[in-house]
């Protein structure tokens, strides 16, 4: 599976050492061709120009349904 990047936005900080950035994957499924996406956010940290730390949000359930592994998921989850 290739994935490409999707629409990009960066958001204004306070901070001038943190970078918030919204971003989309896009692949296309082998086999089926299909063409799915999913969005991401990113927190950054910056220092000295090099990035110190990241942290990635995702959609859990949109990557799931994306990759057909949706059901395996959902089955898993422990219901009361």
């Amino acid at each position: 599976m290739r994935l490409e990047l999707g629409e990009v936005t960066v958001h204004d900080t306070a901070d001038p050492d943190t970078i918030i950035v919204e971003y989309e994957l896009e692949a296309v499924l082998p086999g089926t061709e299909e063409r799915v996406s999913a969005p991401f956010i990113g927190v950054l940290r910056v220092r000295d120009g090099r990035i110190v730390h990241w942290r990635e949000y995702q959609d859990v359930l949109r990557v799931a349904a994306a990759t057909g592994r949706l059901p395996d998921l959902l089955a898993a989850l422990p219901i009361p």
